[in-house]
């Protein structure tokens, strides 16, 4: 799935529409693996509507390499990190 923003100060992912984020939230919890897209520019935002915390993500793929910092932060979730 894709967002509006991966803060990852406690954030997690969020949108912008409250609607998108419900029912972003709903394709979540009936999820076995949740893999999300954002380019680099998501990361460091916080939008209107929080979707989930990076707890319920499984894998990032991404346009661009992440900042070391953000890299460290993600490592204490587990989650797959590719860039294309």
């Amino acid at each position: 799935m894709s967002c509006k923003g991966v803060h990852l100060e406690g954030g997690g992912i969020s949108e912008s529409n409250e609607l998108q984020a419900r029912l972003k939230q709903k394709m979540v919890g009936i999820s076995d693996q949740v893999i999300l897209l954002a380019d680099a520019s998501k990361f460091g935002v916080r939008a209107f509507a929080r979707v989930s915390g990076l707890n319920a993500v499984h894998t990032i793929i991404t346009n661009q390499p992440l900042e070391a910092e953000q890299t460290d932060r993600l490592s204490g979730y587990d989650i797959g990190i590719i860039t294309v």
